[in-house]
């Protein structure tokens, strides 16, 4: 093998690695994001029936 294709092979190798990092860090934000959405309602829902 040339040192270009390693380089291009390594290249892929680390390009797929960083977009399987990202997607899972999209994830979990996103999952983050649902789970403070769900508490902040939650607690509105509870601070509205004892208000109430």
């Amino acid at each position: 093998m040339t040192l270009t294709v390693l380089k291009n092979s390594y290249l892929e190798q680390l390009n797929s690695k960083i977009f399987v990092w990202l997607s899972s860090i999209s994830s979990r934000l996103k999952a983050d994001h649902l789970i403070k959405q769900i508490g902040i309602n939650n607690r509105l829902h509870l601070f509205k029936t004892n208000v109430a």
